[in-house]
Parts: structure tokens; C-alpha cells; sequence
């Protein structure tokens, strides 16, 4: 991608295997049509590379308009969440179920043709881990203390990159995003299509 256009953030993005794309929610329905195309974007350049994760947050109730391509993306709405990793030794398991009682607060994990190997109930380990990623993009944010500031988890990411006004061309983000794919030229996925078209609609 043009230097001109996005500075470091190609250098970033060859660098990177978890990378969060964050919405500024102000912008509504822009900056998450724009988020969506970008994301598409980022895994048409990194088609050759293995095991790369992209994916978009929105961290406050969807806005109105994105129903109509929702239901083929999931959009985060919270972001560095801890994970719980349980682990244990075992001869077989066929089937796992689980549900979480939120009046008792209690989560049931049922394994099916579990086949215990001795001493198993010594060996179970529990593990915590927090989201993590080694590049973010703020779409719309007006700069880096702003990002920071109103999502304070950023702060734990050393490569971030912002695309607003100052850096995309056009009135409006999804114009800057459809500017890209034109110069670098890219053809959009079904789904940046329809993000896109729908963020130029609104």
C-alpha cells in the first residue's frame, strides 16, 4: 500500500497475526461499513500468509442500518476479555456440552463417553489469558490520545495505527476505505461490497 496513504501501517500489517480493527462509535453506521471493508481489505493482502486473525469491534449496540450484513460477519462488542483454558488428561470424549446458569452464576461443562485416565482430578489445570494483539487500527478516531482514552485497552498495544479524515480522502470514512480498494486495486468480497454500499447509502 502507498506510504502516502497509510504510513506505517503496511509495515504493521506484514508484522502482525491478531490484529483488532476498533470502531469510534460516534461515527455509527461509517465507521463500522468502513471497519467491515477494511478488515476484508487486510485479509485480501494477507492471503499468503497462515494462521491470521482480523477481526472487527464495536463497542457499543450496533447502529441502525448494519442488520442488512451483520448476520455475515460477528462483531465484537468488548475487547480484551480473559480467557479461561481448562485442561485435563482423558482416554476419550465423543461430545461436549456446556451452559452458564447467569442466576447462579455458574457454568456446567458436560463431557460425553468421557473415559477418565487415573489420577485425572491431580492433573486438571486451569489457565487465564488475556485477548491479546499485536497490531490495532481505530477507525475514525480523531488521534492516539483520543483512541487511548476512550478505549483504554489499546493502551497495552504498541502498534496502533488511526484512519480518519487526516489520512483517508473523500467526506466520509467508507468513501476514504472505497478509495483504497480503487488504488490499490483490490476487488472487494461480497461482504466489503455490501458494507461498503451500505455505508455510501446512509
Amino acid at each position: 500500500m502507498q506510504q502516502n496513504k497509510i504510513g506505517d501501517f503496511s509495515n504493521n500489517l506484514k508484522n502482525s497475526k491478531n490484529i483488532a480493527i476498533v470502531c469510534d462509535t460516534t461515527k455509527g453506521l461509517d465507521s463500522l461499513c468502513a471497519a467491515i471493508g477494511l478488515r476484508e481489505l487486510i485479509t485480501a493482502f494477507l492471503k499468503e500468509e497462515e494462521n491470521f486473525s482480523a477481526e472487527v469491534y464495536f463497542l457499543s449496540p450496533l447502529p441502525e442500518g448494519s442488520e442488512e450484513f451483520t448476520q455475515n460477519i460477528t462483531i465484537f462488542d468488548k475487547i480484551g476479555e480473559i480467557t479461561l483454558y481448562i485442561k485435563f488428561p482423558s482416554e476419550n470424549v465423543e461430545k461436549v456440552t456446556y451452559d452458564f446458569d447467569n442466576k447462579k452464576k455458574e457454568f456446567n461443562l458436560g463431557l460425553t463417553g468421557f473415559k477418565k485416565v487415573k489420577g485425572y482430578k491431580e492433573k486438571i489445570e486451569f489457565k487465564e489469558e488475556r485477548e491479546n494483539f499485536d497490531f490495532v487500527v481505530g477507525i475514525g478516531f480523531e488521534d492516539k490520545k483520543e483512541f487511548e482514552t476512550i478505549v483504554p485497552y489499546v493502551k497495552t498495544i504498541k502498534n496502533q495505527f488511526i484512519f480518519n479524515h487526516k489520512n483517508l480522502k473523500g467526506d466520509s470514512l467508507v468513501e476514504g476505505v472505497v478509495d483504497i480498494y480503487f488504488t490499490e486495486k483490490v476487488k472487494p468480497t461480497k461482504l466489503a461490497s455490501l458494507a461498503l454500499f451500505t455505508g455510501l447509502k446512509s
